[in-house]
């Protein structure tokens, strides 16, 4: 198995395919666990906290498309281009430190949202949704590539 670089280059289209089956199963895993711990949940707030965390996440997608990583760091002419090579790896470290941040602060969206919707004020509630949600998103990040688009 190699890791240099990826079996099949993604499309746009392929990528907003995955993306809304991974949203799909996590919708649904989330109700599922929304109804254990309060049988008031409602689909439509589970399926509204999990799009609006996820929205943020449509601009880091359309990103990707747009950078050519594997230019940016190429060994061709860095000695005659040096300047270049550094600009490109400064661009990609802002860019990197601005996904982080909206990574982060759609987990914040995400948990805050969840918590509100169904009601859950209990250290081990919150403890069980935690490993539920880290151990469907493993699953996800399995199973999903998987698929055939």
């Amino acid at each position: 198995m190699r890791f240099d670089s990826p079996e099949e280059v993604l499309t746009l289209k392929s990528s907003f395919l995955y993306c809304s089956v991974s949203i799909g199963s996590i919708i649904l895993i989330l109700y599922l666990i929304a109804i254990v711990f309060n049988r008031r949940s409602r689909f439509l707030d589970i399926t509204n906290t999990i799009l609006v965390s996820n929205a943020i996440n449509i601009p880091v997608l359309l990103l990707t498309h747009l950078i050519d990583v594997n230019k940016a760091f190429s060994s061709d002419g860095i000695n005659e281009n040096f300047y270049q090579y550094i600009i490109n790896l400064l661009f990609i470290i802002l860019i990197t430190a601005f996904v982080i941040s909206l990574v982060i602060y759609s987990i914040v969206l995400f948990f805050n949202g969840f918590k509100t919707a169904t009601n859950i004020k209990k250290l081990p509630q919150i403890v069980l949704f935690v490993f539920i949600f880290f151990v469907s998103l493993m699953i996800c990040q399995i199973l999903i590539p998987k698929l055939k688009f």
